[in-house]
């Protein structure tokens, strides 16, 4: 449990970057929902490229077999 919180209050601490990026941005008004609206395809554009860097170097063929 204890190595598991690392990663949980690593996912939850971002939140509050958002409003300490909104303070020191030249124009929050447009930046921030822009970033925040890119968010879902950068996790998919980096979730995709490492399952494809995965099983480029991993023969899938082979997983779960045993072998």
């Amino acid at each position: 449990m204890v190595m598991s919180l690392q990663m949980v209050m690593f996912a939850y601490g971002g939140i509050e970057i958002i409003g300490i990026t909104a303070g020191e941005a030249k124009d929050p008004e447009k930046s921030i929902p822009r970033a925040i609206n890119s968010v879902p395809m950068r996790i998919l554009v980096f979730y995709v490229g490492t399952l494809f860097v995965i099983m480029s170097i991993y023969p899938w063929n082979q997983v779960g077999t045993g072998r």
